[in-house]
């Protein structure tokens, strides 16, 4: 199942990315939702996403920093 995380600091702005990604078809796809970037960088070195969406302005590791530090998979 294709997962897709969700890295802001506000639960409302993450269930509202969620349910507007659900209503363009992905609805079938699995939803991690996270409070700042150093958990996002957590669950990508954990296991594989499909899909990373990030607010810019959040606590511990800000949404620049966690872009600078993905790395795309070779292949």
């Amino acid at each position: 199942m294709p997962t897709v995380v969700i890295a802001d600091d506000s639960a409302t702005a993450r269930m509202v990315i969620q349910r507007c990604l659900e209503m363009v078809g992905l609805h079938d796809w699995s939803f991690v939702g996270v409070a700042d970037g150093q958990e996002a960088m957590g669950i990508l070195r954990s296991q594989p996403v499909d899909l990373l969406v990030t607010d810019v302005n959040m606590p511990v590791m800000d949404g620049k920093k966690l872009l600078l530090n993905v790395k795309p998979v070779p292949g």
